[in-house]
């Protein structure tokens, strides 16, 4: 929230591994840690932790997005692609069918 990245990275990261983190928490602490990593175009690990993050709360549609992101972040588009499309199939979404129809302009797949 104060626009430090690599700070909160190394908080989350912290919670994290102290082991005594509520467990109620843990969710938010990847996908904080997540979006941190993505701030400062890390986007493997971005991945890494939203995949953790989806596996805790399978029912968040904006974690599809923000991993989609983070897949087009790493150059898989594909992967992107593929998770921009389980999140409209979740909650058809305005920005969502922008967002991947920008995506499939990048992949030249303008049908």
């Amino acid at each position: 929230m104060q626009g430090d990245a690599p700070l909160a990275v190394t908080s989350f990261s912290a919670a994290l591994a102290a082991g005594d983190l509520n467990p109620t928490l843990i969710p938010s602490a990847y996908r904080g840690r997540a979006i941190a990593y993505l701030r400062q175009n890390q986007c493997k690990p971005a991945i890494a932790d939203l995949d953790a993050y989806i596996r805790l709360k399978t029912a968040d549609v904006q974690a599809l997005e923000l991993r989609g992101d983070a897949h087009a972040c790493a150059g898989d588009l594909q992967a992107a692609d593929s998770d921009l499309s389980l999140a409209i199939a979740a909650k058809p979404d305005r920005a969502a069918y922008w967002n991947r129809g920008r995506l499939r302009w990048r992949m030249k797949k303008f049908a």
